[in-house]
């Protein structure tokens, strides 16, 4: 889904000037790189602090799938749900005008039902707001895997 945003400014003769829709998929493309790399800056700094003994072993960094309720470290919360926050206003900026289900170019073709991240985002895409929740539900459950496997269960309060 990332590559969305990268391919729609890659190909030569598509521009975001005067294209809502090719301005729309570069907006996806960023605030979902920006999305993930927030997520994983914030979960990785408390879990560090964590494993060096800054925080109390009670303190959760982070949770599971696209999920933020199990995290207690109130600076990590609040740079997750912040960067959440953020991604979802710029895709529902740039993409207020696009057609999310007309087929390309005229709209971003995207299914009726959210195609990524299993069953961790079960949701209906009927419109720009439908699809950024979508798309940051998704983004927040690849970056949740990523920390997930870069710490131990343990470290992360998880059994």
């Amino acid at each position: 889904m990332l590559a969305v945003g990268v391919v729609a400014s890659a190909v030569p003769g598509v521009s975001a000037a005067g294209d809502p829709v090719a301005a729309c998929q570069q907006a996806i493309g960023k605030a979902g790189g920006a999305l993930v790399d927030a997520v994983l800056r914030a979960e990785q700094a408390c879990l560090q602090a964590l494993a060096q003994g800054k925080l109390g072993p009670e303190v959760r960094c982070t949770d599971r799938g696209p999920s933020t309720g199990a995290i207690t470290d109130e600076r990590t919360l609040a740079r997750v749900r912040g960067a959440i926050e953020k991604a979802g206003a710029a895709i529902a900026r740039r993409c207020a005008v696009v057609d999310v289900a007309a087929p390309p170019p005229a709209g971003l073709g995207m299914p009726a039902a959210c195609p990524w991240a299993g069953q961790s985002c079960v949701m209906r895409i009927t419109d720009v707001s439908s699809l950024a929740d979508c798309l940051v539900c998704a983004h927040v459950d690849a970056a949740q895997a990523l920390v997930a496997g870069e710490y131990s269960p343990s470290l992360r309060g998880v059994p």
